[in-house]
């Protein structure tokens, strides 16, 4: 090796130590990155959402690509997270094209109290799971008895679907429920008899309830409406063309002082 060429090279060493180093440093940096993102994110929350990532069949706009590991997933487009906890508290999917069907592991998401998925074509199984806004779409799938996991849903709005099956009795462990809107339904069955005072009094924050053009719901008998009787905070009812029977209960007189709506028109109640 002639001098100048040696020369070279010994002056060369440090600059590739130099870069080494600095390919070390950008790597360690990149990993750091990605443990950053991943500090403090629940599992649990984590999971859920792959697994509804994983059944959706259409995404032409792509709206879940960036659900992955390179961001926190309350980065992830569509993802509503609470600001101290950084836990899924709701999904606003809306008119986005998807297809495909929803995982049963959203209800793993213990703090969703919103779910908005208008304006696509999903097939629903375990929809009253996890539902809260679910407007003007059609679904197919059965109600399900799986609630205890959403107590804290505050609004269901389930209007203008096609669903089979009939209320479960536990609905009545959506505690925090405040709005309840399921008018022009098709489903089947009626109200469940187990669904009664008793088990309703635990819905103590509803102020709106709407099961109008429910067909199935009302059966004539004199005790349709006693479900309604511990709905102490009421401010609006509408049950209208339900072929409700009986007599509004008593204790609708004490209803909230709020109470401004009641719509019963094309029922049976005397």
């Amino acid at each position: 090796m002639g001098l100048r060429r040696l020369q070279s090279f010994v002056c060369s060493v440090p600059i590739l130590r130099c870069l080494s180093m600095l390919l070390l440093l950008h790597t360690a940096s990149q990993k750091n990155a990605l443990a950053s993102t991943r500090l403090g994110r629940n599992e649990t929350d984590h999971f859920a959402l792959l697994s509804i990532k994983a059944q959706i069949t259409h995404n032409s706009m792509l709206t879940t690509s960036s659900w992955n590991d390179s961001l926190h997933f309350c980065q992830w487009k569509g993802v509503l997270c609470g600001r101290r906890h950084q836990r899924v508290t709701g999904l606003n999917l809306q008119s986005y094209n998807l297809a495909g069907s929803i995982s049963p592991a959203i209800g793993n998401l213990s703090f969703l109290k919103v779910v908005d998925l208008t304006n696509n074509s999903f097939q629903v199984k375990f929809l009253m799971t996890w539902v809260g806004y679910l407007g003007y779409k059609k679904f197919i799938g059965d109600l399900t008895k799986e609630l205890d996991a959403l107590s804290i849903l505050e609004v269901l709005n389930i209007e203008s679907n096609n669903l089979t099956g009939v209320i479960p009795a536990s609905f009545r462990n959506l505690s925090s429920l405040e709005l309840l809107l399921a008018k022009e339904k098709m489903w089947e069955g009626s109200i469940p008899a187990s669904l009664g005072p008793v088990e309703f009094v635990n819905l103590k924050n509803l102020s709106i309830l709407s099961l109008s053009s429910c067909s199935g719901f009302g059966t004539g008998d004199v005790n349709d409406l006693n479900f309604i009787s511990t709905c102490s905070k009421l401010r609006g009812l509408y049950l209208y063309d339900n072929g409700f029977g009986g007599v509004l209960p008593n204790s609708i007189a004490n209803f909230s002082t709020e109470f401004q709506h009641l719509l019963v028109g094309g029922n049976q109640i005397s």
